[in-house]
């Protein structure tokens, strides 16, 4: 309805209801066009435009870069098929292998989770099963689904065909280099963390307090944490940091191969640490950090020096900003 005109331009009141009869129709052509082959230009076109917000929020796929996810949106909409699910069956059940990635364009599903006892309302372009497109996790449901109000429509991919399609593209450090030097939101810098935390898991190891305390953190505080963290790029040979010097900073390797040199050092599992042995020059590998065992006191000076072997990317993290959100237990 026309409620005012300015300069010309009329001004018009969205409620409610028109939001959900346009919803409604896009749902019913949506819907049309994924039971239908072959599919016409113009209607695969109106599925990209449907999917593409949905998929660009989303993480893990978020990290790709909008002009990668936009590329393949355009595979992805030729892969997609039409489910139903009927009021009060599942559409996916906690503990389940992710099979497929299912995006709602009609009806509306509950998420529920047995171990919190939350419920959570997907509605229309919510989406889920995106997790089993990340190698690190175990892949499995982390709730269930279960359609209320009617049946549910999807619009469905194996996850196997989205993985041909992405799955190569999905590299979390490519992903942390673009987000890193300009965070413009707290959005942003969830996506680096979860990024960061994906890429230490598999290198978490209960001897190293980082690792243990980056996966059991949660999500707004490693926000917080990325949020005051740097991105570095080193040239080979380059000293990230000399024996001697005060210790201010925690580093994440994030893409190369950095050396430490010293004497009287020996490694545990994952990460370095100081103790009785002979002298030793280890390497570090993506994924582990290094100089956090100085950095636990703030000033101390390094017991060894970092050298870089390759080029690199590193994530340093002040150690104010660490012990700002985790507390050091001596």
């Amino acid at each position: 309805m026309v409620v005012s005109s300015v300069e010309g331009c009329k001004l018009f009141r969205v409620t409610p209801r028109m939001v959900l009869e346009a919803r409604d129709q896009m749902s019913k052509r949506a819907s049309s066009i994924l039971g239908t082959y072959p599919r016409e230009e113009e209607d695969l076109a109106f599925l990209e435009r449907l999917i593409f917000g949905t998929l660009y929020k989303k993480n893990p796929i978020r990290i790709l870069d909008p002009a990668k996810l936009k590329e393949a949106t355009a595979a992805i909409v030729r892969k997609l098929y039409l489910t139903a699910v009927q009021e009060g069956s599942y559409a996916a059940e906690e503990g389940r292998r992710i099979k497929e990635l299912h995006i709602l364009i009609g009806g509306n599903v509950v998420a529920t989770r047995i171990e919190t006892d939350q419920e959570e309302m997907l509605s229309y372009g919510d989406s889920f099963g995106e997790a089993g497109l990340d190698l690190s996790m175990p892949g499995k449901h982390a709730a269930s689904m279960i359609a209320v109000q009617g049946e549910a429509m999807f619009a469905t991919i194996d996850l196997a065909h989205m993985k041909a399609i992405v799955g190569n593209q999905l590299d979390l450090t490519p992903a942390m280099m673009r987000l890193m030097p300009q965070l413009r939101s707290d959005l942003e810098a969830k996506v680096v963390f979860e990024a960061l935390r994906r890429r230490v898991r598999t290198k978490q190891d209960a001897a190293n307090p980082l690792w243990e305390a980056l996966d059991g953190l949660p999500l707004e505080t490693g926000t917080q944490i990325i949020k005051g963290s740097e991105l570095l790029n080193y040239p080979p040979n380059a000293n990230v940091y000399i024996k001697g010097e005060d210790s201010h900073h925690i580093y994440v390797l994030l893409e190369g191969r950095v050396d430490i040199e010293g004497s009287r050092w020996k490694v545990v599992t994952g990460h370095f640490g100081a103790g009785k042995g002979a002298a030793h020059r280890m390497t570090v590998n993506p994924g582990e950090s290094f100089g956090e065992t100085e950095a636990w006191e703030e000033g101390s000076p390094r017991l060894v020096s970092a050298v870089t072997i390759t080029p690199v990317s590193i994530l340093r993290i002040p150690r104010d900003v660490y012990v700002a959100h985790i507390p050091i237990e001596h």
